[in-house]
């Protein structure tokens, strides 16, 4: 019995399709239905995205105090590092480096709670959904991009919230953040 190179590719391709369908969940987490996706059983990646909200998390289960300080003061650090001056290859007469103004570089803020640990910066982004926009027509997003450690869970959480700046819903997201992320 011979198939032809068609009806191979259709049944390669659904096959494709009902592995991957098989994989996808959904979940409900700070009132929002994110879809999501598990590389392996220590981490998961959700996503949402509905046009004026952006919501993307990595989230990594079984990670001590320790080591997730360790990641998120190495994470943090090198975010900062995109913000501060750089000299310029060429520099001209008047210009020796090149920084983003200070009423556009990202604001850090640092919640902590009995059980829990909040870490982040407030700032912008691009329309690329890029942070570090750093002049008016650049800016398209309030963006926030921070960390959650859940000592009870033993979890972190990598945010990236992006809301468009007509609705700027960012207070709002950030004070949905609870450590009830199974």
């Amino acid at each position: 019995m011979r198939f032809s190179t068609k009806v191979i590719i259709l049944l390669f391709i659904s096959l494709l399709a009902l592995g991957c369908a098989a994989k996808n969940e959904s979940k409900e987490l700070f009132g929002y239905s994110f879809n999501v996706a598990r590389p392996s059983p220590n981490q998961a990646y959700l996503d949402y995205d509905d046009g004026m909200e952006t919501v993307q998390l990595k989230i990594i289960s079984n990670v001590s105090q320790d080591v997730a300080e360790r990641i998120i003061g190495d994470r943090i650090a090198m975010f900062q590092s995109i913000f501060q001056p750089k000299r310029v290859d060429y520099p001209g007469q008047y210009t020796k480096t090149i920084e983003c103004p200070e009423q556009f570089k990202p604001k850090y803020f640092s919640v902590n709670g009995t059980d829990y640990q909040i870490k982040y910066f407030l700032g912008y982004a691009n329309s690329n959904k890029v942070a570090g926009a750093c002049s008016d027509d650049l800016i398209k997003y309030r963006h926030v991009y921070g960390f959650m450690y859940c000592s009870a869970p033993k979890k972190l959480a990598e945010i990236e919230y992006y809301s468009i700046l007509s609705i700027n819903k960012t207070d709002e997201f950030m004070k949905s953040l609870n450590c009830d992320i199974r």
